[in-house]
């Protein structure tokens, strides 16, 4: 049985699939499966994957016949990998050589059903390094509890809510926990908390072993009025859970999260149309929410003294 399973969804992602399949395939533990779930791409990445199956037996492909969007296609790959362990690749994103060795290894000696690690954050095509996501005040890994980890997700920067956890296969399995279907964006959030909710135990390493991209195109850049009602809806779905499952703690953090997210949304009603250079109907959208315009105040001067990664 393979100590981890690599699942990466991919969609028309030939300028990227190579390098995300070599991170995972080049590991320092050898014991494992890659499992590509190609989501009816129109581009070559089917053709090099192919190429570089032709070289490892431990590269799977499949192929669905209709664009399902990602949350389906990582549930496709979960009801097939066998690993002890899952960890999620995105296709643009790349893993170090050692990271299947060191979060596995913490979740078996810590007996975590959850591992946490630090993301290496790079900005445009260039790939230009813009530093990690999260401020480690240590270099020794340590528990994180569900609470603290939605605590340290905001609408303001990125957070916790893009960290890919390495999973205990059994853990999930156990309590019939997939990826959202209806959902493109805030998913890993939402999985993260059902495990939570479930009672995971998780660890975090704060070291980085994930290089995520962020590049003209991607969800996490700048998102859309759409995006954001997006987010709400999958926040609400996170308080279900935890409500659901009596944890009570979780829900706390959950609502205050869920009004920050909320306030985003309008937000966004009123900034996303002035950034489009349609003045008045952003002009419009605030004179009709009068109550956000500290907010936007606010927001509007974050976004001129930090990276403009949002």
């Amino acid at each position: 049985m393979p100590v981890a399973s690599i699942v990466i969804p991919a969609f028309n992602a030939a300028d990227f699939i190579e390098r995300a399949l070599h991170s995972a395939i080049n590991q320092s533990e050898q014991n494992i499966e890659v499992i590509v779930v190609d989501d009816a791409s129109t581009d070559e990445t089917v053709a090099l994957v192919h190429k570089l199956m032709q070289s490892d037996r431990r590269i799977r492909l499949e192929q669905n016949q209709v664009n399902s969007g990602v949350s389906r296609t990582r549930n496709r790959a979960l009801d097939l990998a066998q690993g002890d362990w899952i960890m999620v690749l995105d296709a643009d994103d790349w893993i170090t050589p050692d990271r299947v060795e060191v979060l596995c290894s913490l979740g078996t000696e810590k007996d975590a059903d959850l591992v946490f690690d630090n993301l290496n954050l790079l900005k445009g095509e260039e790939n230009t390094p813009i530093g990690s996501l999260l401020s480690a005040t240590s270099r020794e890994p340590a528990p994180l509890d569900g609470p603290d980890y939605v605590a340290n997700d905001n609408p303001e920067e990125l957070g916790s809510g893009v960290l890919k956890p390495t999973v205990r296969r059994a853990f999930l399995d156990q309590h019939h926990i997939r990826y959202r279907n209806d959902l493109n964006i805030g998913e890993d959030f939402l999985f993260a908390v059902e495990c939570f909710a479930h009672g995971a135990a998780a660890y975090l390493e704060p070291t980085q072993h994930y290089n995520y991209r962020i590049h003209q195109g991607s969800l996490s850049r700048r998102q859309s009025t759409e995006q954001s009602d997006k987010i709400v809806h999958g926040s609400l779905a996170a308080r279900q859970i935890a409500e659901a499952l009596n944890q009570t703690d979780l829900l706390q953090a959950l609502i205050k999260r869920h009004r920050a997210f909320e306030k985003n949304a309008r937000y966004r009603t009123v900034i996303n149309p002035i950034l489009d250079h349609d003045f008045a109907k952003g002009v419009n959208n605030a004179y009709h929410d009068p109550t956000i315009l500290p907010y936007l105040v606010r927001r509007m001067g974050i976004r001129l003294i930090r990276p403009k990664i949002i």
